[in-house]
C-alpha cells in the first residue's frame, strides 16, 4: 500500500515540477512552459569587474497566454576581503514583442534588493524576447537565477456561450412564472 502511494507521489511531483533549464538564446514554443533561466558572469581579463551584461531570450507563443517572470541574484561578500566577491547591480528585466515593443519590465530600486518579477502579463501569440541585463560588481563575477513560465488561457466554446445565455433565459422565465403566481394570490 505504502510503496504504491509513494510511486504515485513520485509521479506526481515529476509531473509537477517539469522545468527545463536554459541559458540566453532561443527556447521555442513556450505555451504552457516552465524554464529555469539562468547566466554567471566571471570576470577576467576580456570581462572586467564594472562591464555590462544583457541577456536575451527569444520565445514564441503558439496561443494567447499569460506569462510571469522571477530571478534572483545571487551575492557574496566575505568580510576578510575588500569589496564584494560575487555581485551584480543595475539589474533589469525587458519584456519585449519580436519588433522592440516595450511590453513589461522591472528594475532594482534600492541597492540592497535582490529579486526582480514580472507579475502576470497577457500576451497575444507571438514572437518575443525576454531580457536580463545588468552590471558586474563583484571581484570575480557574478551570478543570476530565476524562472519565465507561460500558461495557455482558456477559451470558452461557443456552446458554453449558449448554454449561459439559455440558462439566463431559464431563470428568467421561471422568476417571472413565481412573481405572476405571487401577484395572483
Amino acid at each position: 500500500m505504502y510503496r504504491s502511494i509513494f510511486l504515485l507521489a513520485l509521479m506526481l511531483s515529476g509531473h509537477a515540477g517539469n522545468a527545463l533549464a536554459a541559458g540566453p538564446g532561443y527556447l521555442g514554443d513556450l505555451n504552457g512552459q516552465t524554464f529555469s533561466i539562468g547566466n554567471t558572469r566571471n570576470v577576467g581579463a576580456l570581462f572586467p569587474a564594472g562591464s555590462t551584461f544583457s541577456d536575451v531570450y527569444f520565445f514564441d507563443l503558439g496561443a494567447n497566454s499569460a506569462l510571469a517572470a522571477s530571478t534572483v541574484t545571487i551575492d557574496l561578500d566575505l568580510p576578510q576581503v575588500p569589496g564584494p566577491e560575487f555581485g551584480l547591480s543595475d539589474m533589469m528585466l525587458q519584456l519585449m514583442t519580436a519588433d522592440d515593443q516595450l511590453v513589461a519590465m522591472d528594475r532594482l530600486q534600492h541597492p540592497g534588493d535582490t529579486v526582480l518579477t514580472l507579475g502576470t502579463t497577457l500576451l497575444k501569440a507571438d514572437g518575443y524576447k525576454f531580457i536580463v541585463s545588468g552590471k558586474v560588481v563583484g571581484n570575480f563575477g557574478g551570478s543570476y537565477g530565476g524562472v519565465l513560465q507561460t500558461y495557455s488561457l482558456p477559451i470558452p466554446e461557443a456552446d458554453a456561450y449558449v448554454l449561459i445565455a439559455l440558462g439566463g433565459v431559464l431563470l428568467g422565465l421561471r422568476l417571472h412564472g413565481r412573481k405572476s403566481s405571487l401577484a395572483a394570490a
